[in-house]
């Protein structure tokens, strides 16, 4: 470990020892511990990978239909989940730490100090800086010795364009030669040693609220910039800070027009100026505040409006300067300048800020200024909208930028001895190699830049209460909602009629605001029909065949709410279809806490909705007192009325046990207040594979959300256990074949939330069909099962378990020579989805392995001991035949085919062992083959590509040569890499293991690297080319402190007892029916789809 440990880079080697002395009082002066550069340091552009000739022919029909299905999603106004056919601009090695916190919308910010990668649309990145923002410093001294410039190194080449000519009339004097950049996320230090005064140090210090374990502050779209101002000569130096921002939120929006800009006071000093953005394509306007605070030390003066257009007549951008220049503050008549005209289209405003201090010789000065930004709604293409999480606290009025930047200015300390107290043990563990202490938090930028939404709550669930409850203690201005006034009600929740609309976009929310946004009813959306669902409806009921028989109908309504044709007219008709569907329902609340959240419904050509009986019954259950209805959610009076009604037809037995799901319906997490739910939680795949919550790759991620936001690591789980257990038969095509198939199996864990529907629409990935992948469903099962373990939550095991249940029972089907081990089906079926696989797989059914092996210690935990029993017992065939299979005395072979590469060494083969070791269990093999399997990875794969400086190879031949069977195979990904070095820490590997992690340090982290800082790729080529900047996977170096936490904390701790090995193999017969019913249910028949409900019923619910 001593090459890894070597001293990375010294502060003192950046700053000089007396300035470090002179902020080090004030936090000021940057950690011991920090990724650096020096402002002049070139940001060097990145290269893309290129695929090879071979490749190019084998994937040339995929890419014309990815190209056809491109351009049919742009005419729909809609972008693409993957889109490698367009650039907007050259990606460079420029980024730093990121501002704001967790899914509130994102600003990125170079090390050299510009504002570039907006991310405040859902889905969209601006990756081009806007020039206008900056900071700038202006000196003025005893004797008439000035000096004036923008705090960034150089002329930007940019300032060239015709858009820019406002503002290159200032001063661009300084060229960063003295001046470094510090991070470690979510903090950055930039120190201006000397520039532009020389007998000046200036600090500013960049904090947003990422706060683990906090679910208020880390939502908020706040930054602060406390800048530490040092008089170092001799003589009285007067300094104005001056912040300058642009009416934008990148691209081309600063030209679009409907913008304005106006002053704002708040209490405690602080005032500054809001800038009013419309933005396009329907989205929720939003509103930035930048903001200082006046004290007896510190003036603050503004200027609201200037153009950067330069057009006669305005006040510009060159205007602007001037003043600041000569006075060191604008005229106070800039504050009551308001109302100012709306920009017209074509034309671009902006903003300043300036903050004055006097300073004597030697003195030391504090200015601190926020950055916040109001945009409450977020709404996704096809309609849906959601508040946000941090409405749930500043309310969603669209009037909350000024007391937010307040806020900033007077909490930030508190956020900062929070993430002091966080990260301190971790910087100081002196036994941790340097470069890993501060890449450890710098990787987790990816939770603020990765596109990441957080939500205020969860649609279709009613949290309205306490939302307005919040809303009425903390901000009087806001009317609170009684949930005692159900006269607002609409007529369907109330009992009446259902409600349809013709369009995807209706919203209760939308519906039940007034004027100013404040609620009036509870934060509920219907279900609703679109025109083809309408359509397919109207040719069902006169008997016209459809292509499925089937109406895919996106619902919030549980299936109680549909009977058939031929039932509607039975006097029964509605408790028959109630025992049955019930069943459904109670897994579901099992599931989720809720029986109406995300449902899809599908229909066979017979189902007809229902509007009479119990729309009427929950009419009646809604005319009591109430007072007594105060505190119980719509979801519950739901589930009394129905579980009342069946209470003289059901046995005692199953009466107990539905009362016990009844009790159990709730939320599994709470937020730290305990008032309700955490909300829900979105980040993207990558920022070039725009999908939300991609979960074969949030398999390597999840490490850092489990350790840092376990509770909304735990609703990412809900959401798939609740997919899981859904079915979408809208037809779509796969482009790797150009064949058709549905959007959603059941039994299928999906491969992501979506992109354009998140929740509603999942699997926007459609390159090939995940549901005949092999590793989605026991990813999911070691998910749940390890987050189980960590987090101790018997809630959410209990609810999870239906869906790991399916999702094994599901997976038994690819078992086809009955050996207890699945087997691949000879195309890429798995997260190496270019990478192919024949008969059994070292990755695929190691996975597998340990998703039996998981699953038979929960259903032990949770009592059900055949079921147990049965896991082990194929989880002890399965091993047999898997070893026979692949191991060849070394390692494991890639697969058991017979193709050139099936003898490779692929890097990933033990991803379902580090999953035993992360969730406490017993060893999926002998620790001499884990190890023997360790040590010829870490010599072929890591230390024969350039010396282990690039990381793990994903394949390896066995002569040492690189694996170049396709792009995948001849990658090395980030993500793995930690993984593989995590799996290596828990074996007692611990110097290969940091070797293998520093490669990627050394290639995306260091001066001597490629360039990836802040935005690392999912991989790159031997040569360092990238593919898929900013991605997911790489936050799975949180996997590596997890097993360090593990193997410090439990060195003498037993492993979970393995169970008794001896039993014979006998497959529960509830799985087994249940697998029989998952394949003949993806047939478009409902009594299919019943039998496997009742098969799940028995399996599941009852305690066989």
């Amino acid at each position: 470990m001593s090459n890894s440990k070597r001293k990375s880079w010294p502060a003192s080697e950046f700053v000089s020892k007396s300035t470090l002395h002179l902020l080090e009082c004030d936090q000021g002066a940057p950690p011991q511990l920090a990724w650096r550069r020096r402002l002049n340091s070139h940001a060097n552009l990145l290269t893309e990978f290129n695929v090879t000739f071979k490749e190019a022919l084998k994937m040339l029909k995929l890419g014309f239909r990815l190209w056809a299905y491109i351009q049919a999603e742009r005419s729909q106004g809609r972008t693409p989940p993957i889109d490698p056919f367009s650039r907007q601009i050259h990606p460079s090695a420029c980024h730093g730490v990121p501002l704001g916190g967790m899914g509130s919308g994102s600003i990125g910010r170079g090390f050299r100090g510009e504002f570039r990668r907006w991310q405040l649309v859902p889905g969209v990145c601006e990756e081009a800086p806007v020039l206008a923002n900056q900071f700038s410093v202006f000196v003025s001294r005893d004797g008439g010795k000035k000096y004036s410039s923008v705090l960034y190194p150089g002329r930007p080449t940019e300032l060239g364009a015709v858009e820019n000519a406002g503002i290159s009339s200032w001063d661009w004097n300084m060229d960063g030669q003295h001046s470094t950049y510090h991070a470690v996320f979510p903090r950055a230090w930039t120190i201006y040693e000397g520039e532009p005064d020389p007998e000046l140090k200036i600090s500013c210090r960049q904090i947003s609220p990422f706060i683990p374990n906090n679910y208020r502050e880390s939502c908020l779209p706040s930054a602060v910039f406390s800048y530490t101002v040092v008089n170092t000569g001799k003589g009285n130096a007067s300094v104005s800070l001056l912040f300058t921002w642009a009416n934008s939120v990148g691209g081309l929006s600063h030209l679009s027009g409907g913008h304005f800009n106006e002053s704002f006071k708040e209490e405690d000093g602080v005032s500054g100026v809001l800038l009013h953005h419309k933005t396009a394509k329907g989205h929720s306007p939003l509103t930035f505040a930048i903001a200082a605070q006046n004290t007896n030390e510190v003036h603050v003066s503004a200027c609201p409006c200037f153009s950067l257009s330069g057009k006669d007549g305005e006040f510009s951008a060159n205007d602007m300067w001037k003043e600041i220049k000569e006075h060191g503050a604008f005229n106070e008549n800039h504050w009551n300048s308001f109302p100012v005209s709306v920009s017209s289209p074509g034309d671009s405003i902006a903003s300043a800020l300036a903050a004055k201090v006097s300073l004597q010789p030697h003195e030391k000065k504090t200015v601190t200024f926020s950055l916040v930004w109001d945009a409450p709604k977020v709404k996704f293409s096809k309609g849906r909208s959601y508040y946000r999480r941090y409405t749930k606290f500043y309310g969603f009025s669209g009037k909350a930028a000024t007391r937010l930047a307040h806020d900033a200015i007077l909490e930030f300390s508190k956020w900062e001895d929070a993430i002091i107290k966080w990260q301190e043990p971790i910087l100081k563990n002196e036994k941790l190699p340097e470069w890993y202490r501060f890449t450890l938090f710098n990787e987790l930028y990816f939770l603020v830049a990765g596109g990441t939404i957080w939500t205020e709550s969860e649609t279709g669930t009613a949290s309205g209460e306490s939302l307005a409850k919040n809303r009425a203690t903390e901000y009087s201005d806001y009317d609170a909602f009684s949930r005692s006034d159900t006269k607002n009600f609409p007529n369907a929740l109330r009992g009446g009629q259902s409600h349809w609309k013709d369009n995807d976009e209706y919203s209760l929310r939308d519906a039940q605001q007034d004027g100013v946004g404040n609620p009036k009813a509870m934060s509920l959306e219907f279900c609703h029909i679109d025109g083809s669902c309408k359509q397919n409806l109207e040719s069902n009921q006169q008997g016209e065949e459809n292509d499925y028989n089937q109406i895919a109908c996106h619902s919030n309504l549980p299936l109680d709410y549909w009977v058939s044709k031929d039932e509607a007219n039975s006097s029964n008709s509605q408790s028959q279809l109630l025992s049955q569907t019930r069943k459904f329902e109670d897994l579901k609340v099992q599931v989720e806490g809720s029986s109406d959240l995300n449902e899809v419904a599908f229909l066979p050509e017979t189902m007809l909705p229902c509007n009479t009986n119990i729309p009427n019954e929950l009419n009646q259950a809604n005319k009591g007192d109430s007072s007594e209805k105060t505190g119980n959610s719509m979801e519950d009076n739901q589930i009394e009325v129905i579980l009342k009604d069946q209470e003289d037809e059901l046995e005692e037995s199953s009466r107990e046990m539905f009362m016990e799901q009844k009790q159990r319906a709730g939320p599994v997490v709470k937020d730290h207040q305990g008032e309700s739910s955490v909300g829900r939680f979105l980040y993207l795949e990558g920022l070039e594979y725009v999908m939300w919550c991609t979960y074969d790759v949030h398999f390597y991620a999840s490490f850092a959300l489990l350790a840092l936001f376990p509770k909304l690591e735990l609703c990412i789980q809900q959401e798939f256990a609740n997919a899981t257990l859904n079915q979408n038969v809208e037809k779509t095509k796969f482009l790797t074949d150009a064949d058709w198939g549905v959007r959603k199996v059941l039994g299928a864990v999906p491969h992501d939330l979506g992109m354009h529907d998140p929740w509603f629409e999942v699997n926007a990935y459609n390159i090939h069909d995940t549901s005949k992948w092999k590793d989605l469903n026991c990813k999911f099962v070691l998910q749940v099962y390890r987050d189980f373990v960590v987090t101790q939550n018997i809630d959410f095991a209990t609810k999870a378990w239906p869906s790991v249940f399916t999702a094994m029972a599901y997976m038994d089907k690819f078992d086809k020579d009955r050996d207890g081990l699945i087997e691949n089906d000879g195309f890429p079926d798995q997260t190496y989805d270019t990478w192919t696989v024949h008969g059994v797989s070292a990755y695929c059914g190691g996975l597998w392995l340990a998703a039996l092996q998981a699953a038979a210690s929960m259903a032990e935990k949770l009592k059900y001991s055949d079921v147990a029993k049965s896991f082990m017992a194929k989880f002890q065939q399965a091993k047999q035949a898997y070893e026979k299979k692949l191991w060849n005395g070394v390692y494991f072979n890639y697969d058991s085919g017979t193709s050139s590469n099936s003898n490779s060494i692929q890097a990933d083969q033990l991803a379902g062992q580090m999953y035993m070791y992360a969730s406490g269990l017993a060893p999926l093999f002998e620790s001499e083959k884990i190890s023997s399997t360790l040590r010829k990875i870490f010599d072929y794969n890591i230390m024969k590509v350039k010396g282990g400086k690039l990381g793990a190879v994903n394949g390896m031949h066995p002569d040492g040569k690189v694996d170049e069977t396709c792009m995948q195979s001849r990658e090395i990904w980030t993500g793995v890499t930690y993984l593989l070095a995590a799996t290596m820490i828990h074996a007692g590997m611990i110097d290969e293991a940091f070797r293998t992690a520093e490669g990627i340090f050394h290639a995306g982290w260091s001066e001597e690297g490629f360039g990836y800082w802040f935005q690392t790729p999912e991989g790159w080529t031997v040569n360092g080319h990238y593919r898929s900047l900013a991605y997911m996977r790489p936050l799975s170096i949180w996997a590596m402190q997890s097993a360090l936490d593990l193997c410090e904390a439990s060195n003498n701790a037993p492993k979970e007892p393995a169970m008794d090995k001896g039993c014979s193999f006998s497959s529960h017969v509830g799985f087994s029916a249940l697998t029989e019913a998952l394949v003949k249910v993806q047939k478009p028949q409902m009594e299919n789809f019943r039998t496997c409900l009742r098969c799940l019923q028995d399996c599941v619910c009852k305690k066989c």
